[in-house]
C-alpha cells in the first residue's frame, strides 16, 4: 500500500472513530478538533475526507501539530510513527486529557495509547486498549471492540501484526 492509499485509508479511519466513540459535550459552535502529529501527508488526507463533515453538530477541524503543547483542546490525536521517545513525549503530556489517541507504532497500546493501527495482510487493521479509553472517560461502541478483537485474533497465527 502506498503512502497516499495509507494516508487516505488512515483519515478514513480516524473519522469513523469519531463516529463510534461517545464523546465529551463541547460547547454549542466549537469545532471537533483531529490533530495529526507530524505528518503532512496525513494531514492533508485527513483534512480532505473530513471536509464538510461533523461528530454529533460539530464541524470537524484538522490541525497539523509539530509538538505536546500544541495537543491542547484536540479531542482525537493521530501519532503517525516516529521514535519511541517522541511518542513518550506526546503521551506524557496528553495523560488524562480525555483526548482518543491513535498511534502507528507497535508500542503505542502499552505506553498508554488507545488505538493501534498496523498494516494486515496488506490492509490496515487495529488493536484497541479499552482500559486506557475508559481511564480517559471515553466509551467506543461494541462493533468496534468487535472489529478490532477480530483484527487481534487473525493476526495472532501468523506470530502478531
Amino acid at each position: 500500500m502506498g503512502q497516499t492509499g495509507r494516508s487516505d485509508v488512515t483519515a478514513a479511519f480516524l473519522y469513523h472513530f469519531t463516529q463510534f466513540v461517545d464523546w465529551p459535550p463541547l460547547k454549542a459552535g466549537d469545532a471537533f478538533t483531529i490533530c495529526i502529529a507530524g505528518d503532512q501527508a496525513t494531514t492533508i488526507s485527513v483534512r480532505s475526507f473530513t471536509r464538510d463533515k461533523f461528530v454529533g453538530s460539530h464541524p470537524v477541524r484538522v490541525l497539523l501539530v509539530e509538538g505536546p503543547p500544541e495537543t491542547r483542546g484536540c479531542q482525537l490525536l493521530f501519532l503517525a510513527a516516529c521514535p519511541t521517545p517522541r511518542l513518550q513525549q506526546y503521551l506524557t503530556a496528553v495523560r488524562d486529557s480525555g483526548m482518543l489517541i491513535v498511534g502507528e507504532q507497535p508500542e503505542v497500546l502499552e505506553l498508554g495509547g488507545m488505538v493501534e493501527l498496523f498494516v494486515q495482510r496488506q490492509r490496515i487493521a487495529f488493536s484497541i486498549n479499552n482500559d486506557a479509553m475508559q481511564r480517559a472517560h471515553l466509551h467506543v461502541s461494541s462493533k468496534v471492540l468487535r472489529l478490532a478483537r477480530e483484527a487481534e485474533e487473525s493476526s495472532i497465527p501468523g506470530g502478531g501484526h
